[in-house]
């Protein structure tokens, strides 16, 4: 059951096109049971939330990356306070670690320490360009455990149709299961089959 305190606040945290993905990713968190979640790309906060309240209740570590160096309506540099707050007034800023810096070098970091073991799911949603999704998921597909999902948001904007077209790739590549939703700009959900059971 979703607490109070965050149904009442979770609606004060500006979310640009992810209101429907929300929701969805909570439910996926408490269906998948991941024991490691990363998101790229916090924002202000909104689906790092809904993530944040299912990592409460499946006990999972959750690291969320931004480099809060844009201007609105993305976060810019003394914006990260703010999303603390945010996700303070929600009750799940203790099940999330907010980490500031470029996406990569901060996967480096996590791999290199062993946060990135047995990886359950990924949420990508900070540069989208193609080469930036591609290293991020080369990055993490070696961590990702058998049944992991690494989600990627905005795949239908026409503005970022290379970057559909690498997740597209990767997905043929390491032979991971795909679903594309249309709803709000676009979700790409890719599965890691384990070993033997690939389609």
């Amino acid at each position: 059951m979703i607490p109070v305190k965050f149904a009442e606040n979770i609606v004060n945290i500006p979310s640009r096109f992810t209101e429907i993905f929300g929701p969805l990713l909570y439910h996926i968190v408490l269906a998948n049971r991941p024991r490691v979640i990363v998101e790229t790309g916090t924002c202000w906060g909104y689906l790092t939330a809904w993530l944040a309240l299912g990592a409460q209740q499946v006990g999972a570590r959750f690291h969320t990356i931004d480099f809060y160096n844009e201007a609105a309506p993305h976060v810019g540099p003394d914006d990260e306070p703010q999303v603390s707050a945010y996700l303070e007034a929600c009750g799940v800023r203790d099940n999330v670690t907010l980490h500031r810096g470029e996406a990569n070098y901060v996967l480096w970091g996590l791999a290199n320490s062993g946060l990135l073991d047995d990886l359950g799911l990924a949420m990508l949603d900070d540069e989208h360009a193609r080469g930036q999704i591609t290293r991020e998921c080369e990055q993490m597909l070696p961590y990702l455990c058998d049944w992991g999902l690494i989600c990627g948001h905005d795949v239908f904007d026409q503005n970022y149709i290379d970057m559909a077209c690498g997740y597209r790739d990767l997905a043929v590549a390491h032979r991971l299961e795909q679903i594309w939703l249309t709803e709000s700009s676009g979700l790409i959900i890719m599965q890691k089959r384990p070993s033997g059971h690939e389609t």
